[in-house]
């Protein structure tokens, strides 16, 4: 009985214990269980953080290439201004700030979707205002073109007097080959033809050519002259030759008899290298080309006046100064200065040939041709 007694407590102590390893054990693996569990909401909390890291370095990002792109275009200041206005801004900074540190717990805490609806949220806001300094920079960049066309147009309306130190306003752009003597001046300013003084007169129209010219200037280039030019111009100057000799012969008191015919051979022979040189521009502007047009129409008016044509004298003469200011024109394209006052030259000529034709210094066509002579004078002497 006491053997068994004995057996049967130690039994009883075994089974506790084999008990007692149970309950061991379930402890441990309910331990293992909440840690395990702990692990993997921290793994969740860590990947759930990831779109907020995104968030964050494309905010970053954007802040950065911002920042070059404005410089880049010298905005850098306007940009940095709009960064230092929103860091002055200590709601809009708190407001984020707390929804950054509201991310950061509720990810902890496991509430996963607010989190994520926060971050997002965050990141929005955040490239909301760097989108609202892009369109500041972009706005300011608009305000400074707007600003440059605004100047350049006033500068294209001002032309300033030398001689009165008066401001003129272009309200009409000036095109010098639809108006080679400016004949229409008031047109391209804000000014009556009745408070422009004829002495103001040469010196406006200066500036008005200068400024065109000016634009239309690119250098001298590399010519090649078309065939035609070429032909024009070698037929032009053996008729011209033809001319002289004529013109001489009239001049020989025993061709007297046969005068008005040698006139009337050699007028014929000058328009006829007139019409070369003419076509031999429709191939290529040249300023010698033209200014040999203006030499042609002199000795022709001179011819007309000869034989007391006075009407087709002064025809040619005019003639001679339109040539010459286009051959100005083109010495001007190709920065030619010399070019410019052999030009000249031919207009002075031909305006002086003009008054002497109408006995007068100050008809109204003498009086146009004096104008843009001295107009062009003004535009040659300040041409550098």
């Amino acid at each position: 009985m006491r053997d068994m007694a004995e057996q049967n407590k130690n039994q009883s102590f075994a089974g506790k214990a084999q008990q007692n390893e149970k309950i061991e054990e379930t402890v441990q693996k309910e331990k293992r269980g909440r840690k395990d569990q702990r692990k993997k909401r921290k793994q969740k909390s860590l990947r759930w953080m990831i779109p907020i890291a995104i968030g964050v370095g494309l905010d970053i990002l954007c802040a950065v290439c911002l920042y070059v792109w404005s410089k880049s275009i010298g905005k850098s200041s306007v940009y940095l201004n709009f960064v230092a206005d929103g860091m002055a801004n200590v709601v809009l900074i708190g407001m984020e700030s707390a929804l950054t540190i509201a991310t950061a717990v509720l990810s902890s805490k496991g509430e996963k979707k607010l989190a994520c609806f926060l971050g997002v949220s965050s990141t929005v806001i955040i490239l909301i205002i760097f989108g609202l300094a892009g369109v500041k920079v972009w706005g300011s960049v608009n305000e400074d073109s707007e600003s440059q066309t605004a100047a350049g147009m006033e500068e294209s309306r001002k032309a300033f007097s030398p001689a009165g130190d008066q401001v003129v306003y272009q309200v009409q752009q000036y095109i010098l080959e639809d108006d080679l003597f400016i004949e229409k001046l008031e047109q391209y300013c804000s000014m009556t033809d009745r408070e422009i003084s004829r002495e103001e007169r040469p010196d406006i129209m200066a500036e008005l050519i200068l400024r065109y010219l000016k634009s239309k200037a690119v250098g001298i280039t590399e010519k090649v002259l078309p065939k035609n030019y070429e032909t024009n111009v070698l037929l032009a100057d053996v008729l011209y030759e033809s001319f002289s000799d004529l013109l001489d012969e009239s001049r020989k008191p025993e061709n007297g008899s046969i005068m008005d015919r040698i006139c009337d051979y050699a007028l014929k022979i000058l328009s006829d290298a007139i019409d070369c040189r003419i076509e031999a521009d429709h191939s290529l502007h040249t300023a010698e080309n033209r200014r040999m047009i203006g030499v042609y129409q002199i000795d022709s008016g001179d011819f007309f006046l000869r034989v007391e044509e006075i009407d087709s004298a002064t025809a040619c003469f005019e003639d001679a100064a339109e040539w010459a200011v286009q051959s100005i024109y083109s010495a001007a394209v190709e920065n030619d200065l010399e070019g410019m006052n052999d030009a000249w030259d031919v207009l002075n000529n031909a305006t002086l040939k003009m008054e002497e034709a109408e006995g007068s210094d100050d008809g109204d066509r003498v009086q146009k041709m004096k104008n843009i002579r001295d107009a062009y004078r003004i535009v040659i002497d300040q041409w550098n």
